[in-house]
C-alpha cells in the first residue's frame, strides 16, 4: 500500500485564492477561465480546476462513477430502512388500536360496576 495522492484539507487564503482566480493556468484560455469562473455554482466552496488530458478527463470520470455508486448505494439504504420504520409504524397503528378497543371495554366494565353499585344502593 503506498501513499497515491496527498490532499491539503486547509482552505486557501483570501489572497492565494484571488492569486488563483485571477491568472488563468497555463494553457487554458482567459476566456475559458473567466467563463469558469462565472459558471461556478458555489464560489464560496468550489473552485475551478482544469482538467487537461485524457488521463485526467477519465481519472474525473472514474470518480464520478464511484461517487454515483456511492450515492445510489446511500439512497438504496435509506429505502430500506424507510421500509422498515413503515413496518414499525404499522405495528404500532395495530398495537394503538388494540389499545383503544381495550380502553373502551374497560371504561364499559367499569361504567357497568357504578351502574351495579348505584342500583344496589338504592
Amino acid at each position: 500500500m503506498f501513499v497515491t495522492n496527498v490532499i491539503s484539507k486547509v482552505a486557501f487564503t483570501s489572497s492565494q485564492l484571488s492569486l488563483y482566480l485571477d491568472k488563468p493556468p497555463v494553457g487554458i484560455s482567459p476566456v475559458l477561465w473567466e467563463q469558469a469562473k462565472q459558471e461556478n455554482p458555489d464560489p464560496v466552496k468550489l473552485i475551478p480546476v482544469p482538467l487537461v488530458g485524457f488521463k485526467a478527463i477519465s481519472e474525473r470520470l472514474r470518480l464520478q462513477k464511484e461517487q454515483s455508486e456511492a450515492h445510489f448505494a446511500r439512497v438504496e439504504l435509506i429505502g430500506k430502512e424507510v421500509e422498515d420504520i413503515r413496518a414499525v409504524q404499522a405495528n404500532t397503528l395495530s398495537r394503538l388500536q388494540q389499545l383503544k378497543r381495550k380502553h373502551s371495554e374497560l371504561t364499559h366494565r367499569v361504567l357497568q360496576v357504578m351502574v351495579d353499585v348505584e342500583v344496589q344502593k338504592k
